[in-house]
């Protein structure tokens, strides 16, 4: 007997939803990787759903990054800071769910960095 491929409807997703919790993920990691005292954040508002305007801080990543060897993860996920233009200093988490799948990748903007990202980023302090 050949398979065929089935297509299931599991529910509608709501993309604001979906984006705000992509901003809830990369603030956690952003605070859990330097502390809160490393950054302004810039989601708070939207964190607690006292904003929608996600599209400021919250996109798709156009550009397609090396998948580490990842046998079978569901997540990647990195921290860094802008460099160059008026972006300079901003905290910024690029993350892809199923990246086996060639899901998309999505950049957030968390905040504004307080103290030498670069420094912590190189375990200097």
């Amino acid at each position: 007997m050949t398979e065929n491929h089935v297509a299931v409807k599991t529910g509608e997703v709501n993309r604001l939803h979906y984006l705000r919790s992509l901003a809830k993920t990369a603030h956690a990691f952003a605070a859990a990787k330097f502390g809160l005292d490393a950054l302004e954040p810039f989601l708070t508002d939207l964190i607690l759903n006292r904003s929608d305007d996600v599209s400021e801080y919250v996109g798709d990543d156009p550009f397609v990054a090396p998948i580490e060897d990842i046998d079978g993860h569901t997540l990647q996920i990195f921290l860094g800071e802008a460099m160059g233009g008026p972006e300079q200093g901003l905290l910024t988490v690029r993350f892809q769910l199923y990246p086996f799948l060639d899901s998309p990748a999505h950049l957030v903007v968390v905040g504004k960095a307080l103290v030498d990202i670069g420094a912590r980023l190189r375990g200097e302090v």
